[in-house]
């Protein structure tokens, strides 16, 4: 019995061996492509196997007879075949699919929005602040993105609704620096709805630092700088369209060996909406563009960009005339900057090197109507200048230095239809500065920075220290002190106290050595502190206390928009705090911000307060995802203890929204009299709101979005003011009203 089992166990076995095997490859019906991964199933047996690399299929013992056939493959029409299978041998059977788009149902993949403040590859350490265009996207506070008002906060300082600079812990605008790239820009502001002279879509990150060694010895309040987004490896577009500004930004490769482009145009729409038979509107046009190249050379990588904006507007000179044409004529302001600079950089071996030149120029012309007559005021400024820097990073170091060789021409013009009412006579200002810095790990919870720019110009030699410790208090908590010195060599004679400057914000700089003009210093001291007590939340302050000399002052000297030959040679000093906290989690974020300061200005005979220094401000707001497609916010913006400089002279004014068709600034006012930072101003509150919803859509093969957005201002119906207007005859003040409740902007914007 039991061998007459094994002689039929054996038998079976020599049928199944027997059996017929299936094989093949699947290939794609277009490019006969081999795909990897389908799935090659006999539905009938149960069976199935999945293709290799090369799109090869196996099937074993497949029992004889017919058989249905059935291919899969993400991405493919599915194919099913009818095989007759022999009893035995090999059935070769090779398949083609047609490409097909799957539709696959929509997936809602939710993680933590990126907030100011948080975010996963932040490279800035605090009390320095950066923000991602991400960030700038979802942050509660704008209506449209703009790289300058998204780092205000804090310590950070913008004037609101009508800004004419940035105020880095107490300094005044003009001693702010910009770069893009590392590239020097000048009078990077737009005015009449626009501010940033940056387009939002191809700048990927700014950062604002106050270090004496990074600033270059150039700007003693600190320097704003910008990082542009690298061109993607196929070719990308985007752009917005609405009531205030219209963007396209394309990037893409070039074909050349990995090197890419990136091209960024903007204009604003001043005057788009407002009625023609008023001449107090202001009119006229604003535009930046934003053009670079990048690719690998030498084992490195470089670039070459260039970027640049320009301005005109203006409006009646004489307040309630009807039309721009008038008898009374025209205050018209103009400007225009540009930047262009080459740079290599490689690194190896922990090592890098950098080598970047730049050429820099702004010029501002204006024709106003003073009450002494006409004025035309011509200003110019033209830098040029390379750098080379060479780092070295070890695990517990970071070793910097970095030679600069640079330069200012200015010039600076006022003229009257009798003659020149003053003027800076073109002035060569060359700057070479030496800066060495070292960051040492000394244990895992103590780090120390020393460095120092040592700058040389007119025969004088200045050194900028900075001394920087940071402690790690706990694995979530990091305090640091810090102290610098920082100089610069080119100062502005705008006069920041005038009302003008709320459609005139450019500098005017004159060169130091020029009529006087010194060189400024600022002495700057900051306790800081940063926690991380939870994922997604993040809390900060800091203690800071800045004391400057050498500061050419317009305002005491003259009640014009500008310098007419004669200004003032003051300090400053500031001190506060600053908090800051921002929690990201699954459906919302939160960004909120507190600031204290006290800001003074003056001479030996008298001080003010200037009109960007508000005792406590307040910034806070939140965003809120119902959807993954769809995102509301509210932001809150305050201020108290605010001055201002009162205005003497009939105008009209009208704060930029849609409800009034634009902005308004009709004729020519003037600093009073003996008003010159005294004039207490009531409390500042406003509440926003704006929404944001996309869409996906399927253009040529490729996804696409389209998004509309808008926000609506002042929603508390706030009475806000700007200032006070004085009856020069009665003495009688005016308020200057700010926003109404209105709607600020709407518009669409897309990316392909």
């Amino acid at each position: 019995m039991l061998a007459a089992l094994g002689v039929g166990f054996a038998a079976m076995t020599a049928l199944q061996g027997e059996a017929a095997s299936l094989v093949g490859t699947v290939r794609d019906a277009e490019s006969g492509r081999p795909l990897a991964g389908a799935v090659v199933a006999l539905p009938d047996l149960n069976r199935a196997v999945i293709t290799d690399p090369s799109g090869h299929y196996l099937l074993r013992q497949v029992g004889s007879g017919p058989q249905h056939i059935v291919v899969r493959s993400i991405g493919y029409a599915p194919r099913t075949l009818h095989a007759l299978v022999p009893p035995a041998g090999e059935l070769e059977i090779n398949i083609v699919l047609r490409p097909e788009p799957t539709r696959l149902p929509p997936l809602e993949v939710r993680a933590a929005p990126v907030i100011a403040g948080i975010e996963p590859d932040e490279d800035t350490e605090f009390p320095g602040r950066a923000i991602s265009r991400l960030a700038m996207t979802n942050h509660p506070l704008l209506a449209e993105p703009d790289p300058f008002l998204a780092v205000a906060g804090g310590a950070v300082t913008i004037q609101p609704e009508s800004p004419n600079g940035v105020h880095i812990r107490g300094a005044a605008a003009d001693q702010t620096g910009y770069l893009l790239d590392g590239i020097p820009a000048l009078s990077p502001y737009h005015s009449a709805g626009l501010f940033g002279a940056w387009n939002p879509d191809a700048v990927e990150r700014v950062r604002v630092t106050s270090s004496a060694v990074e600033s270059s010895l150039d700007a003693v309040g600190g320097v704003v700088s910008g990082m542009t987004r690298s061109p993607g490896s196929r070719l990308r577009a985007e752009g917005s369209a609405g009531t205030t500004q219209g963007r396209l930004t394309i990037d893409g490769p070039l074909g050349l060996g990995g090197t890419g482009f990136l091209l960024g145009l903007r204009s604003g729409f001043t005057g788009l909406l407002a009625p023609r038979q008023e001449g107090s509107y202001l009119r006229g046009g604003n535009s930046d563009w934003l053009a670079k190249v990048e690719g690998p050379l030498l084992g490195g990588r470089w670039r070459a960009i260039g970027f640049g904006g320009e301005d005109e507007i203006g409006a009646v000179a004489a307040a309630g005339l009807p039309e721009p044409g008038s008898s009374a004529g025209h205050n018209d302001f103009e400007w225009h900057s540009y930047s262009v600079g080459a740079q290599w950089q490689r690194t190896w071996s922990g090592t890098t090197l950098r080598g970047l030149g730049w050429s820099a120029a702004s010029d501002a012309n204006a024709n106003w109507a003073s009450r002494q007559g006409p004025l035309q005021l011509k200003s110019t400024r033209a830098d040029r200048g390379f750098l080379v820097a060479l780092e070295r990073r070890t695990p517990r170091s970071v070793t910097a230095a970095t030679f600069r060789i640079g330069g200012s021409t200015t010039r600076y013009q006022v003229d009257t239809v009798a003659g020149s009412a003053g003027r800076f006579p073109e002035t060569r200002t060359p700057v070479a500065t030496a800066i060495l810095n070292r960051r040492q790990d000394l244990s895992r919870t103590l780090t120390i920075e020393l460095g120092a720019a040592l700058g040389s110009s007119g025969g004088q030699n200045r050194i900028g220290p900075h001394v920087r410790l940071a402690w790690r208090l706990a694995d979530a908590v990091t305090a640091s002190v810090s102290l610098d010195r920082l100089h610069q060599y080119s100062q502005s004679v705008r006069n920041p106290e005038s009302i003008v400057g709320n459609i005139f914000p450019v500098d005017l700089f004159v060169g130091s050595g020029t009529a006087g003009v010194p060189v400024a210093r600022s002495d700057l001291g900051i306790l800081a502190i940063d926690s991380r007590p939870a994922p997604g939340v993040r809390l900060s302050g800091q203690l800071y206390r800045r004391r400057s000399t050498g500061l050419v002052l317009a305002a005491p000297r003259g009640g014009e928009p500008f310098s007419t030959g004669d200004v003032a040679i003051g300090r400053g000093t500031a001190h506060g705090l600053a908090f800051d906290a921002a929690i990201s989690a699954r459906r919302f974020g939160v960004v909120a911000s507190y600031g204290y300061q006290q800001v003074r200005l003056g001479t030996d005979v008298m001080r003010y307060r200037p009109s960007q220094g508000a005792t406590h401000s307040l910034d806070a707001g939140v965003i809120i995802f119902p959807s993954a497609s769809a995102s509301f916010r509210i932001g809150l913006s305050g201020q108290n203890g605010r001055y201002a400089t009162a205005a003497a002279g009939g105008f009209e004014w009208e704060a930029c929204n849609l409800r009034d068709r634009g902005c308004e600034f009709g004729g020519s006012p003037y600093v009073a009299d003996g008003t010159l930072g005294r004039t207490a101003l009531p409390g500042y509150l406003r509440l926003d709101a704006g929404f944001r919803k996309h869409w996906h859509l399927r253009l040529a093969g490729r996804d696409a979005s389209l998004a509309l957005f808008g926000t609506f201002s002042n929603l508390l119906g706030r009475r806000n003011l700007l200032t006070y207007a004085i009856d020069p005859l009665t003495g009688d003040r005016s308020p200057i009203e700010m926003r109404p409740r209105a709607p600020l902007v709407v518009g669409l914007d897309w990316r392909f």
